[in-house]
């Protein structure tokens, strides 16, 4: 699996972790670093190469579910 495109920046004071996980995923998929289809970390590696709880990435993902911008598929969350 590929290094995630985005960092979190801890200091910023605007945005919760979630939504900073959030805004990194959009757009890494608008600049193209992720496309339909491919797979993203689970949910485990996604929390442990941020450097955060579980809770942070599982609580991105629900927001990305609904808008299609990750589906699930099988096992797998995939770039729907």
């Amino acid at each position: 699996m590929k290094p995630l495109p985005f960092k979190l920046d801890r200091e910023r004071r605007t945005s919760s972790l979630v939504e900073q996980v959030v805004d990194g995923f959009r757009q890494a998929i608008v600049g193209g670093a992720y496309r339909v289809g491919d797979r993203i970390p689970s949910l485990r590696n996604l929390a442990k190469e941020l450097g955060v709880s579980l809770r942070v990435p599982r609580e991105a993902i629900a927001i990305l579910s609904p808008c299609a911008v990750v589906a699930p598929n099988g096992l797998n969350r995939v770039v729907g």
